[in-house]
């Protein structure tokens, strides 16, 4: 218990740093350069999967998840749903306002 508050607690910090430098950069962040077709190489994706996929770390986080939500399936598609898509939004977010 004291370590899930422990880890509860830096995970709050972490998340406020990271939004406060995001609040810092949003007003020079060129949201349309991400989309923009000039910087767009559909060609590089396939070398990219290799990298996607040990970024998000499921081989780690998948038994830990089913575990804690008792084996839930819906809970735990929610959690690994969740669990994909905010770090897919911060990480946009973060290549918006550094590129």
């Amino acid at each position: 218990a004291m370590v899930e508050k422990a880890n509860n607690l830096f995970v709050l910090i972490l998340a406020t740093a990271f939004m406060g430098i995001i609040a810092l950069g949003a007003g020079s962040a060129d949201f349309g350069a991400l989309i923009d077709m000039s910087n767009q190489h559909p060609q590089k994706v396939a070398d990219a999967f290799p990298i996607i996929f040990l970024s998000l770390v499921y081989h780690n986080v998948v038994p830990t998840v089913v575990n804690q939500l008792e084996g839930d399936r819906t809970k735990i598609t929610q959690a690994i749903i969740a669990g994909t898509s905010l770090p897919t939004l911060m990480f946009l977010a973060w290549n918006a306002v550094v590129l």
